[in-house]
């Protein structure tokens, strides 16, 4: 479950990264970090969350991951419209 859940914020890196493609300016490249840090912050917190707490049970950690991808799957969903009219 692990490795998906990593794939998951893989997918949401990839996501972010379409919005640097071809010839970025600084403006895109501040809105990718701006972007980023959300994803980079959700992913430290629950890996450290994983890794410091290990008397959780399988069952509280297995569904805390998947809350947590299925957040980070919303986050990558809205990424191409987070600064358009839609945001």
């Amino acid at each position: 479950m692990e490795l998906f859940f990593d794939l998951v914020f893989v997918a949401f890196v990839g996501q972010l990264a379409h919005g640097i493609h071809g010839d970025p300016g600084w403006p895109e490249f501040g809105t990718y970090l701006l972007l980023f840090f959300p994803a980079w912050w959700a992913w430290v917190t629950i890996d450290s969350v994983i890794n410091l707490l290990p008397g959780l049970s399988a069952r509280a950690l297995g569904l805390a991951m998947l809350c947590a991808m299925a957040a980070s799957a919303l986050m990558a969903a809205s990424t191409p419209h987070a600064l358009d009219e839609r945001a």
